[in-house]
């Protein structure tokens, strides 16, 4: 299941008119890389939980079968949250384990690896985790040496916690079908607070996968989708498993100079400059003394314009950079510029 039911508020304005999972990555929106991740691990079947803009998050999926899945919709007139849209959705897991993804994150995940680990400890329920920084603000996971959770939001065992390993959740899971039983029926619910709190008082066995070296970003500010945006270009994205199950940013692409990736519909005026690492999307258009790079994506069909300069920013689909404009640490989509600076 991948979970994109959110109405994207801290990413605001951009996603006034578009959810969160729908946002543009070097062409792919995060829906579509996490599909690819999980074809990439076997998976044949996904239902994805919609809310807010659902005709925005089906356009998004497009034709999964391309990536050899099925997809089904699970729309929540009144949004139920993490925990009430996996309970809603139970009927498409009473057999089988299954993963469930965040719709939002951009993420490397190794969900094989994650699957086995599960199995082996015959958990009912398993989180990936990353590092947690010691600046880290939010509530942690802290996991034994066998990668068993022991204490979570502050709550389990006190005696061994000096020997436990702090973790952040990355909202990725595995799931056996029985753990949704202990979700409430018919409304809304947290998968932690309603799910795993639960889960953890009654003796079950949870397990934490920590993944330390996969790439991962939650691109949910528009400080943080830049940078993700900006990683993919400067290769700090492993692509291996996205291209595996059917995702490549740079299909189609044609490396121009080195670091320089420019789609082969992109029009691209004789004297205008490309500079390393940049990135232009299908069908885009760079005018006559323009500069793109470093650090820069153009999104499919954009149009930067004559004299203009972009450097540091994401230029989203159709919108124009109109001539001598200056775009630096800026989210351009249509006529917003929003900073991504801070």
């Amino acid at each position: 299941m991948i979970l994109a039911a959110g109405l994207g508020t801290r990413l605001r304005p951009l996603t006034e008119s578009i959810p969160k999972p729908a946002v543009p990555i070097c062409g792919i929106p995060p829906l579509r890389w996490n599909l690819s991740l999980l074809a990439s691990a076997g998976v044949e079947e996904v239902v994805i939980n919609t809310h807010w803009q659902s005709q925005a998050i089906e356009a998004a999926v497009g034709d999964a079968s391309s990536l050899g899945l099925e997809v089904h919709f699970s729309h929540e007139p009144k949004i139920l949250g993490t925990g009430g849209g996996l309970r809603k959705a139970a009927g498409f897991f009473r057999d089988e384990t299954f993963y469930v993804v965040n719709g939002k994150v951009l993420f490397d995940a190794d969900l094989r690896g994650a699957a086995s680990f599960h199995r082996e400890r015959s958990s009912i329920a398993t989180m990936v985790l990353r590092p947690q920084p010691d600046q880290a603000e939010r509530s942690s996971v802290e996991i034994d040496d066998e990668g068993l959770i022991r204490r979570l939001r502050g709550e389990g065992e006190t005696q061994a916690s000096a020997s436990l390993t702090r973790c952040l959740f990355t909202g990725v899971h595995v799931l056996e079908p029985r753990a949704l039983e202990y979700l409430p029926d018919g409304g809304p619910a947290c998968i932690i607070a309603d799910g795993y709190m639960v889960m953890m008082r009654s003796g079950e066995v949870l397990s934490g996968h920590l993944q330390p070296d996969e790439y991962f970003a939650e691109p949910s500010t528009p400080r943080r989708y830049l940078m993700a945006a900006l990683d993919v270009i400067d290769g700090r994205v492993g692509l291996e498993r996205f291209r595996a199950g059917g995702v490549d940013p740079f299909a189609g692409c044609q490396e121009m100079t080195k670091g320089v990736f420019v789609h082969s519909t992109v029009k691209v005026d004789s004297s205008a400059i490309l500079e390393p690492p940049c990135w232009i999307g299908k069908g885009a258009a760079i005018e006559q003394g323009a500069v793109v790079g470093p650090r820069a994506l153009v999104e499919q069909e954009a149009t930067i314009g004559e004299g203009a300069r972009v450097k540091d920013s994401v230029v989203w689909p159709r919108s124009r950079i109109e001539a001598g404009e200056l775009v630096e640490g800026i989210i351009a989509a249509g006529g917003d510029r929003v900073d991504a600076r801070d």
